[in-house]
């Protein structure tokens, strides 16, 4: 059939690589081997194959638009091809059957007329039998599909890095969603929606190619304790009004544990102190972390507890 491989893939024969291509990429999917567990689906995947090698090479796909199946039985060998087109120069170089039409003689036909008797050794050296091309071509291997899928850490898991099990569901080779579990390594200060590649875990390869990748999006969760701002790390610690006034020493919480901060006399609501180092640390970059004061007031005061302010108030207006 003249334009067997087009009608193979579904596509005209005006069809560019890329509509090619894709078409192929549709076709693969549906009748991969690998993709139908219990169906074989091996003969529909080598024609799709074979259409999709031939009709992606343009000299390939120039010499089967212009003599059919017969330019696969020649393997595409110009000189065979040529020397046909030679014996019928009246037709303009062209096999005057039309285009992919079938020659009503074989090769040792033609050559027999020219040479006086058949194809002899040379039939054996490039010209024998090409009915088995479909058995063996060769497709070439193609990388799988990339998948992503979305995980959820801790917070400090996050700043820190180690490993962690994950588990999410996930669409198999079948078609059917099944759980999937495996054990990863966190780095450390690993951002928001940073991906980690997990490599031969995606997709299943094409004509033997290698699996596609698994790309992990973080989701990091929120800490009751901490905020992150690039590699620092920030939160808050209240004190009384009077120990703003007086000063103190506070407990602070790092991702180390707590330490201690003197709080100067005079700090105002809202001030920021900054522990150098404290915050999140990596091979290449170390952070710090920043404490915001929070100046609390009382709710309620005693009559003694007024007295005092008022006095204290008035020693402001001197």
């Amino acid at each position: 059939m003249a334009k067997k491989l087009y009608d193979i893939l579904g596509v005209p024969e005006t069809a560019d690589k890329k509509e090619i291509k894709s078409a192929y990429k549709k076709l693969a999917k549906k009748y991969h081997p690998d993709l139908n567990p219990g169906k074989d689906t091996t003969a529909q995947m080598k024609e799709i194959n074979k259409a999709h090698d031939i009709l992606t090479d343009d000299k390939k796909r120039k010499l089967y638009d212009e003599y059919g199946e017969k330019a696969i039985e020649a393997d595409f060998n110009e000189d065979v091809l040529n020397s046909y087109k030679y014996s019928w120069g009246s037709q303009g170089g062209s096999n005057p059957f039309g285009p992919g039409q079938e020659w009503p003689f074989g090769f040792d036909d033609i050559f027999g007329g020219m040479f006086g008797g058949g194809m002899g050794g040379a039939r054996t050296q490039g010209f024998g039998d090409y009915g088995s091309f479909y058995d063996q071509y060769q497709p070439q291997p193609e990388k799988g599909q990339d998948l992503n899928a979305d995980i959820s850490i801790d917070f400090m898991k996050a700043v820190k890095g180690g490993s962690e099990t994950v588990s999410f569901m996930m669409t198999g080779a079948n078609g059917q969603s099944e759980r999937v579990t495996y054990d990863i390594n966190i780095p450390a200060g690993i951002k928001e929606g940073q991906k980690i590649r997990l490599a031969g875990k995606g997709g299943p390869g094409y004509n033997g190619g290698p699996a596609g990748d698994l790309l992990l999006k973080v989701n990091i969760l929120s800490s009751p304790v901490f905020t992150r701002e690039d590699m620092n790390i920030l939160t808050t610690v209240s004190v009384n009004f009077t120990e703003a006034m007086l000063g103190t020493e506070v407990d602070v919480p790092t991702l180390d544990g707590s330490v201690s901060l003197k709080i100067p006399a005079g700090t105002q609501p809202g001030q920021k102190f900054r522990l150098k180092g404290k915050g999140i640390v990596t091979p290449k970059a170390t952070g710090d972390e920043y404490v915001t004061i929070k100046v609390t007031l009382p709710k309620t005061l005693t009559d003694e507890q007024k007295d005092l302010i008022e006095k204290f108030q008035e020693t402001l207006k001197a």
